[in-house]
């Protein structure tokens, strides 16, 4: 029975184990809880075999030897399992933890050794051990003791109800273990006693019973999965056993201990131990695929459906096909025979009481095999209810997803339960952002609809504009037109008086007609303008270039507003060049242009300023050029200067009745004939307004020769100043 009880044991602490490591291998609390359960597994073995075999065997000693590595790991692993268990809760330094690593290490490497621990069996299988025995006992005992103060500490701070109770069962089970092995296998085996030795490993079997029991009620392993892979697990423990006994039997055939084995030997079964250590994993592996394809042909994968709902929910914004899709997916995988999902503001399917319950529900997920309030586990059945998840959204109550019971009749395993949780968040996002979507659909379309109504009043508005403006222009161009006749009239016989035609006028006549003749003709200018407008947006406007002394025309217009400046006390000077080629231009609406830049100079110059008149000629341009040291133009104004109708707000205030349709004017005049404007300007400082033109647009022709000796001379003036400077 004894036997029986030890072999049983050490196939249910291998299966655990195995089950425990397979669920996340990464995970160092699986992979401590792989190494206690394994330890204990290699120490109920090791007791068993010790108890079948005959007194005389060779195997006992090297199977003592073993009994105490697997008893030093199996106490490492139960420290870290409790270590990172309770990560979170108890905090040791990395030092400490590597020096505890080291220890254990060393433990198992010493107690693998021949003749450092035990010396040999005798008849009655007693262990003779060493002086290190008792330090050995120590460093073991120390681990187990360190692990249980860190449950009974993790017991005491635990807030949550549910893993507390999981601690407490545990911690049960612990106990039992613990008094056990002490007792029966360090406390007597120290005064001699062996006789009790097969009875401590028997312990392991309960501690690990407690602890699966608690995993598998709170949820953390699924007990179909213990329950069907034992047979994975059973088969890779007989593969492991099978190893060690076919090594053990090598190892010792033929002699008496293992100082008797040969180097080769010795080599040999070191080589095979770490095969058999490599295949391990591998063909641990490939029994959990067996053993997945005879018990779990309806499994599904977790990483599979999560990748294939984080898809979902990305690339779909409508609530409804949002809900069949997920429907779907969960249909494929979980199987529940019932789907709905409602939006906790529309939720009145079901009674406030179990609302309420939701609501306050610290678990977003509420599976009814867990419940142990019967009054909810009713209503759950009333709706045929077999899990509902509760949807939340940064900390806000979304919807519920209502699954029923699941078509095969089995429990929500702790796939489904991770599954669930896992697409919790990213649903009640998606819904969350479905709802936000259709509200701006919903906001579009009549955003839309209201569009539609202004651009159609905006459209009837602006063909009333339209006309208006038509109207508008041909108004403009019907008064210009009926005003520059009488205009001209009334310039031309000013002129006649001012000549002398009407007879002698005095001076105080003269000064009167020259003020109105000058008016007039700015009123003949303005009106040229206004014409040149409406001429420009019904495509009439034309340049009627012919061949003008430039010099003559702006000597013209300078003679013409010199008394304005005086008048205005502004200085006006201009010197007209001896010389200055014939240019093809359209002389009426230049010498417009030209006028218009020495009148606004003149009236944005207070007084006491100055005005200078430039004209250049040069081998690549002809060029007009006014500098005033007046008002200037505001920097935010400049963009839109030669813009039509635009006045600059100094220029507002300095000339009220300016139209802003000078500059614009003059742009198009002067862009037309194939030349650009000058402008630069600094606000209380002066302004600079001009034209150039390239001698190829007005008609001249470089000459060659000029062009050649003026950059020979500049050559020849170049080379004299760098050879003065030498």
């Amino acid at each position: 029975m004894i036997v029986f009880a030890l072999f049983s044991a050490t196939v249910v602490n291998f299966i655990l184990g195995g089950i425990v490591l397979m669920r996340d291998p990464k995970n160092p609390v699986n992979i401590s809880f792989f190494f206690f359960s394994f330890g204990a597994g290699a120490w109920t073995l090791t007791n068993g075999l010790y108890e079948v075999l005959p007194r005389t065997s060779s195997l006992l000693y090297p199977i003592a030897l073993t009994s105490y590595m697997s008893t030093s790991i199996g106490a490492g692993g139960f420290f870290f399992f409790w270590v990172n268990y309770l990560k979170g809760l108890v905090s040791i330094s990395r030092r400490a933890l590597i020096a505890s690593g080291l220890i254990i290490v060393l433990a198992s490497i010493a107690s693998s050794r021949p003749g450092l621990l035990a010396k040999s069996i005798q008849n009655d299988k007693e262990i003779v051990t060493t002086s290190l025995f008792p330090l050995f006992g120590i460093i073991v005992v120390s681990f187990f003791i360190s692990g249980f103060v860190l449950a009974l500490y993790g017991q005491r701070h635990q807030q949550l109800k549910a893993k507390k109770t999981s601690l407490n069962l545990m911690i049960a089970g612990v106990l039992v273990m613990f008094a056990g092995g002490v007792l029966f296998n360090l406390v007597l085996p120290l005064f001699g006693n062996y006789n009790f030795v097969a009875l401590g490993p028997l312990f392991t079997f309960v501690a690990n019973i407690t602890i699966a029991t608690s995993i598998i009620r709170h949820g953390l392993f699924d007990i179909r999965a213990v329950l069907a892979r034992s047979f994975a697990y059973l088969i890779t423990a007989l593969f492991l056993f099978l190893s060690l006994a076919i090594g053990s039997i090598f190892l010792t055939q033929n002699t008496s201990g293992l100082e008797s084995v040969s180097f080769g030997s010795q080599l040999l079964l070191t080589i095979v131990g770490i095969l058999v250590g490599a295949s391990f994993y591998p063909f641990m592996r490939y029994m959990h695929k067996i053993s997945n394809r005879l018990f779990f042909s309806d499994t599904y994968s977790g990483q599979e459906a999560l990748d294939r709902i984080s898809g979902l929910l990305i690339n779909e914004h409508e609530i409804s096909a949002l809900i069949d899709d997920v429907e779907e997916l969960l249909s494929s995988t979980i199987k529940p025979n019932k789907f709905d999902i409602r939006l906790r503001n529309t939720d009145k399917s079901v009674n406030s009481n179990l609302l309420s319950y939701i609501e306050n529900s610290e678990s977003s997920l509420i599976i009814r095999d867990e419940l142990e309030d019967l009054d909810f586990i009713r209503e759950l059945d009333d709706n045929n209810f077999g899990s509902i998840m509760k949807l939340e959204a940064q900390g806000k109550w979304i919807a519920s997803l209502y699954l029923g019971s699941k078509k095969n009749g089995r429990y929500y395993t702790t796939q489904d339960k991770n599954l669930l949780k896992n697409i919790g968040t990213e649903l009640a996002l998606a819904i969350q952002n479905a709802n936000r979507f259709e509200e701006i659909q919903r906001f579009n379309n009549t955003l839309q609809e209201k569009i539609e109504k202004a651009t159609k009043r905006l459209r009837m508005s602006n063909q009333k504009l339209q006309a208006l403006d038509e109207a508008k222009d041909e108004f403009i161009s019907m008064a210009s037109h009926q005003l520059r006749t009488p205009l001209t009239s009334v310039k031309g016989y000013v002129s006649m008086v001012l000549e002398g035609d009407a007879g002698k006028i005095s001076k105080r006549q003269k000064e009167l007609l020259e003020s109105a003749f000058t008016s007039s003709q700015r009123m003949v200018y303005l009106i040229s303008d206004l014409l040149n407008v409406s001429r420009l947006k019904t495509g009439k406007f034309v340049i009627d270039e012919s061949e003008v002394d430039l010099s003559e025309i702006v000597n013209g217009e300078y003679k013409q507003l010199i008394d304005t400046a005086k008048m205005r006390k502004v200085d006006l000077i201009y010197k007209k060049p001896k010389t200055y080629p014939k240019v093809r231009l359209d002389e009426t609406k230049i010498r417009q242009v030209i006028m218009n830049f020495i009148d606004n100079a003149i009236y944005y110059t207070p007084s006491g300023g100055r005005i200078d008149i430039s004209l250049e000629a040069d081998e690549n341009s002809v060029t007009f050029l006014v500098e005033d040291n007046g008002i200037g133009v505001p920097k935010k104004d400049r963009p839109q200067l030669f813009t039509k109708f635009y006045r600059a707000n100094n220029a507002r205030r300095a000339r009220p009745d300016g139209t802003g349709l000078g500059l614009y004017m003059a742009k198009k005049v002067i862009v037309a004939q194939g030349g650009s404007i000058i402008f630069t300007s600094k606000e209380g400082v002066g302004s600079k307004f001009g034209f150039s033109f390239p001698l190829s647009k007005v008609g001249i022709k470089p000459d060659g020769k000029k062009l050649a000796a003026k950059a020979k001379s500049k050559k020849s003036r170049k080379s004299k100043q760098t050879t003065t400077k030498r």
